[in-house]
């Protein structure tokens, strides 16, 4: 369908927090040297006594010793007496939003500030400055993307994010177990071993784990019906598991378009896909007369990708679905697969029209 997506993340972001082995340039292609862009650097290793002086700092179990001022449409100050190291990672919701949650392992959209505990400096952010006379307002322009997936990104972050909802501004604080222990820190960042790091992050996007919207029940009645099924499989534990998916049935007498259809079965309220967009989708993927999909993501990890390098079906039936909608496309084989497609135990005909039925989990270009 597209090229897999693991990564889409600003410069400062991919030197600060997914850490020292590899930096990224301005496109979020992955470099092997950090690149911590125009972050504010410190090199507190140059002193003989920084490990001395980090190992006598006093541990704390609670956030009461650092403020943070400005409002929730404002770059934020965070003021604090340094060194100051916290005991595990703790989290303080500045400011609650009204958004949907953000789930295990999502992609998040934010806006955020990086300070390292022990010197008291900013390491990076992604907020950039305000121009000169203006006042120093946040931005969704700004904010990043990344993924919350184990591996992707430092513990401290899984465990600060997971859980809150969209809108929210939220403090965390991490030891640097939860940080750059396992990587001997981040010298490209002036973080070391042991540090303590705090993080102011605005939560301005996170993908969903399903569809969310209002269901159109006034459907033409030429279309291919789609329903609710549950499929049982064993799982790689050996247990057996039901899977919720989407069911294509294609009733008698329905004939075979010629032209490509987008149709909403739920309308997202989430920001509308454009063609410079990366989504998150789950898609379940028929073709015209069967009974059986070819290819599905229910029950496996939800599909990620650049819009633009999807099948031509997609990038005309996608644009403009907002986040949060299920659309079935049915995909003429011109805009599909006009030669087949023969691949990984997938087989689709030459000349074959396509149907899908995808839930948009997320759109990045919001």
């Amino acid at each position: 369908m597209f090229n897999r997506w693991t990564r889409v993340v600003g410069l400062a972001l991919c030197a600060a927090l997914l850490g020292a082995g590899a930096g990224c340039t301005g496109d979020g292609d992955v470099t092997e040297t950090p690149t911590p862009g125009d972050t504010q650097i410190v090199n507190p290793s140059s002193s003989p006594s920084a490990t001395e002086s980090r190992e006598a700092i006093p541990v704390s179990d609670n956030l009461d010793a650092i403020e943070v001022t400005g409002g929730q449409d404002e770059i934020p100050t965070v003021t604090f007496e340094a060194p100051w190291a916290i005991d595990e990672t703790r989290v303080e919701v500045l400011h609650e939003g009204d958004g949907p949650e953000v789930p295990a392992g999502a992609y998040v959209r934010v806006n955020y500030m990086g300070i390292n505990g022990r010197t008291g400096e900013t390491f990076d952010t992604s907020y950039g400055e305000p121009a000169e006379g203006e006042p120093a307002t946040a931005s969704a322009d700004t904010a990043v993307v990344f993924s919350l997936a184990p591996g992707q990104i430092i513990p401290g972050f899984q465990k600060g994010l997971e859980g809150q909802k969209q809108g929210s501004r939220v403090l965390i604080a991490m030891p640097g177990s939860d940080g750059y222990d396992s990587q001997g820190g981040n010298e490209a960042a002036g973080i070391e071993s042991g540090d303590t790091l705090l993080f102011v992050v605005d939560i301005v996007l996170t993908s969903l784990d399903a569809p969310s919207g209002d269901a159109v029940t006034d459907l033409p009645s030429d279309l291919p019906e789609v329903s609710e099924g549950e499929i049982t499989e064993t799982n790689a534990a050996g247990e057996e598991e039901s899977i919720t998916l989407p069911v294509v049935t294609f009733p008698a007498g329905v004939e075979e378009p010629t032209e490509l259809v987008s149709q909403t079965l739920i309308e997202g309220t989430g920001p509308a896909i454009t063609e410079t967009d990366y989504v998150e989708v789950d898609y379940v993927e028929y073709v015209w007369g069967a009974t059986t999909p070819t290819r599905r993501t229910y029950g496996f990890d939800h599909l990620t990708g650049a819009l633009e390098s999807t099948i031509d079906g997609w990038k005309e039936g996608l644009l403009g679905v907002p986040m949060g909608s299920r659309v079935l496309l049915v995909v003429p084989a011109d805009l599909a697969y006009p030669d087949g497609y023969y691949e990984s135990g997938v087989s689709i005909p030459e000349g074959s029209t396509m149907v899908y039925v995808v839930d948009v989990l997320l759109a990045t270009g919001a």
